[in-house]
C-alpha cells in the first residue's frame, strides 16, 4: 500500500554509516520538523525536507562513509519497506568526513 494512504505518520531516519556499515551518527524526525505528517500527503506529492546530522568529534576523518534514509513507525519501531526492493531504506550516496579545524 502507498505510504500516503496509511494511517501511520512515519518518522524519517537519516544514518551516517562507516565504510564497513557501522552507524556513527543519526537524526530522526517527523517530516518537515513535524509540521507535515505523512497521513496528509497526496499520492505523487513531493515533500522537501532538511536534516542535520551531528557527527561526533571522535569519528575518524575519511572517505567511504554513506548516508542512508528510511522511514519507521515510532510506536513499534518497525521500518517501512520499499515496494520495489523490499529494502528498509535508501542509500543517498557517499560522504567524506572532514576533521574539525
Amino acid at each position: 500500500s502507498d505510504v500516503c494512504s496509511s494511517d501511520l505518520d512515519y518518522t524519517v531516519y537519516t544514518h551516517l554509516l562507516t565504510p564497513d556499515g557501522a552507524l556513527v551518527a543519526q537524526s530522526d524526525s517527523q517530516p518537515v520538523g513535524g509540521t507535515l505528517p505523512m497521513r496528509g500527503w497526496r499520492p505523487g506529492e513531493t515533500v522537501r525536507d532538511q536534516f542535520a546530522i551531528l557527527v561526533p568529534p571522535d569519528v575518524a576523518a575519511g572517505d567511504g562513509y554513506t548516508l542512508r534514509v528510511g522511514l519507521y513507525d515510532l510506536a513499534t519501531l518497525e521500518r517501512a519497506l520499499l515496494e520495489d526492493s523490499g529494502d528498509d531504506g535508501v542509500t543517498i550516496g557517499s560522504v567524506q568526513v572532514i576533521a574539525a579545524p
